[in-house]
């Protein structure tokens, strides 16, 4: 297994006990990175969490793997095919200028090309379909069966809202039985 050295890592860990795992991370004295948002409770109080629940990332290298997952609350590294999953640094970078920007942001779900979606707002609301493309990571064009045809539509990537498997399931049996 290679991997390069000083790569950051994604650690897989008890839900929230992030910040825990992040302050053992540092005591064993890693580079962490532990993305944080701000959220609201009922009232007018505010609380910090993580950004990506469940997750941290560190940067280490491969000998220090094993001391990491003996850390308290450490569930697992993250990895394909048997090999850590490395997150590139240009990624790392982002996540960090869009917390360092001052614009609001919160979690959003991965949209990827093929999903099924459903429309939220809009004149169009309610309406599925299949996300096709994703352009200017603001709008996407979805695809929508109509009598065994498609009917391409550019809508904002704010108003759609990516169905679970069983909705892409029901889907599936309403396009091939019309």
């Amino acid at each position: 297994m290679y991997l390069p050295p000083n790569a950051w890592l994604v650690i897989h860990v008890l839900s929230r006990s992030e910040s825990h795992v992040a302050e053992l991370l540092r005591y064993k004295s890693y580079e962490y990175f532990l993305p944080m948002r701000q959220t609201k409770n009922g009232k007018k109080q505010s609380r910090n969490v993580a950004l990506f629940s469940g997750y941290i990332f560190c940067r280490c290298n491969p000998d220090a793997v094993p001391l990491i997952v003996t850390t308290p609350g450490v569930l697992r590294i993250l990895s394909f095919g048997g090999a850590p999953a490395v997150v590139d640094d240009t990624e790392i970078c982002a996540i960090k200028q869009v917390i360092s920007s001052g614009n609001q942001y919160s979690p959003s779900p991965y949209l990827g090309v093929g999903q099924v979606i459903r429309v939220l707002d809009g004149p169009l609301q309610g309406l599925q379909g299949i996300l096709k493309e994703v352009k200017n990571r603001r709008r996407a064009v979805i695809s929508v069966d109509l009598l065994m045809r498609s009917v391409e539509v550019d809508i904002s990537c704010c108003d759609i809202e990516m169905l679970d498997r069983r909705d892409e399931r029901q889907y599936a049996q309403i396009k091939w039985a019309s």
